[in-house]
């Protein structure tokens, strides 16, 4: 997942969702957060929802 700058084209923010999934298959939605910078990371077939911030790449 990344964050881009719409105006410069420059990245802002990458985060590597593979450690989240199970099995490596990519069965992922990915929601706006309750947060600035925050994402809901719902991986089907797991009942955890995760935030991640996704500038610092701190998952809660």
């Amino acid at each position: 997942m990344q964050r881009w700058e719409p105006r410069t084209g420059q990245e802002l923010a990458k985060f590597h969702v593979g450690p989240l999934l199970l099995d490596g298959k990519p069965d992922v939605m990915i929601a706006p957060g309750p947060a600035p910078n925050e994402v809901a990371v719902i991986v089907l077939g797991n009942p955890v929802v995760r935030i991640v911030d996704i500038t610092t790449g701190k998952i809660t």
